[in-house]
């Protein structure tokens, strides 16, 4: 994702020592859609009366891109302005493990397939009320480029922003690898980028078979 580590790298480039917390002292606060919305200024100005410098908020790729290439960015903006106002850092934890509702509709083969060939479908967060979750495998070239193209537009939309301290860039990113029995992804995406890393790693089938101990 070049284009999307340019934006990142410049949006960085633009916060200088002065306008950082001198110690980060913050938490989680927006997991869309809580807290309800009539609390929001409430809770920025308690944070910043206690304070607190820094929130980390979930800007989740589904509760944004509510229809192919169109941004919803309203309560994600009122977050950004408010703790501006209260003289309050941002860390923006973007969230492409929750993806678009019609994402899952138009790519069904990019669901999240495990080893047992059970399919994944879109569930809710336990911390949040949107869906989209676990989002839709990478692996797929069309995910990867939709997910891109989403990175880009969150970057460019916040690089200017008083608020902007910086970007978790991925959170617990091994966090739905599965378990013994249960593991993600094998979809078919997956298992052709496997076999072609395996290809270019090793010379032979019988080599993979010494190297990964499977004797069959």
């Amino acid at each position: 994702m070049r284009s999307y580590a340019a934006c990142l790298l410049l949006s960085t480039a633009l916060l200088t020592a002065a306008e950082k917390p001198v110690f980060p002292y913050g938490a989680v606060y927006f997991r869309k859609s809580n807290p309800p919305e009539q609390d929001w200024a409430r809770d920025h100005q308690t944070a910043a009366r206690i304070g607190m410098n820094t929130f980390r908020q979930w800007f989740m790729w589904g509760a944004i891109e509510t229809a192919p290439g169109h941004y919803d960015w309203r309560d994600y903006d009122q977050m950004m302005d408010l703790a501006a106002k209260n003289n309050i850092k941002v860390v923006i934890a973007e969230m492409v493990t929750s993806a678009p509702e019609w994402m899952f509709r138009k790519y069904p083969n990019a669901r999240y397939r495990a080893s047992d060939g059970t399919v994944v479908d879109s569930g809710i967060g336990g911390s949040s009320a949107t869906g989209g979750f676990p989002g839709l495998c990478l692996d797929n070239p069309e995910i990867h480029a939709a997910a891109e193209k989403f990175l880009v537009a969150l970057v460019e939309h916040y690089r200017n922003h008083p608020a902007l301290l910086g970007y978790d860039l991925w959170n617990e990113n091994t966090a739905y690898g599965g378990r013994p029995g249960k593991m993600y992804c094998y979809c078919d995406a997956t298992r052709r980028k496997l076999r072609e890393w395996l290809r270019k790693r090793y010379t032979s089938l019988e080599e993979v078979a010494r190297v990964w101990n499977r004797y069959t």
